[in-house]
């Protein structure tokens, strides 16, 4: 199989320079992308954040950190995919997973789509407990 998984962009409040956009590690996203591989998956790796961590764009009450989904720099990794897995970094960045659950759906209705819960970090959230605005924005699967 052919994966594509994507590690977002952070949300970042405005005027909060000192801690609500803190880079992470995507241990999970890493550790999953090992052992796709160790099964003889072929991966891609999206890496919003990583890709330009200096850009930031203008959401209204926060930033967000990283580039777009939507932007052309990512197309052939999407374009590739058998399915997709997107890493649910944090809370503070849930209106943005939801609007590229939404985006990757509209744009590649037929490929399945996992949202993989974070549990390492302080910023976490329960997946199970959102489930609802997941699947209604298109996910297929969350792990959990």
């Amino acid at each position: 199989m052919k994966l594509t998984l994507i590690s977002p962009r952070l949300a970042l409040q405005k005027g909060d320079f000192l801690g609500s956009g803190v880079p992470y590690w995507p241990l999970e996203l890493a550790t999953l992308a090992a052992y796709a591989r160790q099964m003889g998956d072929v991966v891609k790796m999206v890496d919003q954040f990583g890709e330009n961590p200096s850009l930031l764009s203008d959401a209204g009450d926060h930033y967000l950190q990283g580039v777009g989904i939507d932007e052309p720099i990512w197309f052939e990794d999407l374009k590739f995919a058998d399915a997709f897995v997107l890493y649910a970094i944090s809370y503070m960045s849930h209106a943005e997973l939801l609007t590229t659950t939404k985006w990757l759906k509209d744009k590649f209705p037929s490929k399945p789509l996992a949202v993989l819960e974070n549990s390492q970090a302080v910023t976490a959230y329960s997946l199970s407990r959102m489930a609802v605005p997941f699947l209604k924005a298109g996910a297929d699967f969350l792990i959990c």
